[in-house]
């Protein structure tokens, strides 16, 4: 995932009210718990890593 990717991942997560962090291009901690939060909110495995398919509908809820 290039950094534009993940900046775009987690303005996402922050308009969802999963991560409340800096848009700053970084999974550190924060945003993968906000990536666990998510999954949960779908009802797949929580592993704070995006498949490729999670990715994409998190893309489009935008």
């Amino acid at each position: 995932m290039s950094e534009t990717d993940r900046r775009q991942t987690q303005q996402l997560l922050k308009e969802m009210k999963f991560y409340q962090g800096p848009i700053d291009g970084k999974f550190g901690p924060a945003t993968r718990a906000a990536i666990r939060r998510y999954q949960n909110s779908i009802s797949v495995k929580s592993t704070g890593y995006l498949t490729a398919e999670e990715a994409t509908r998190l893309a489009g809820t935008h």
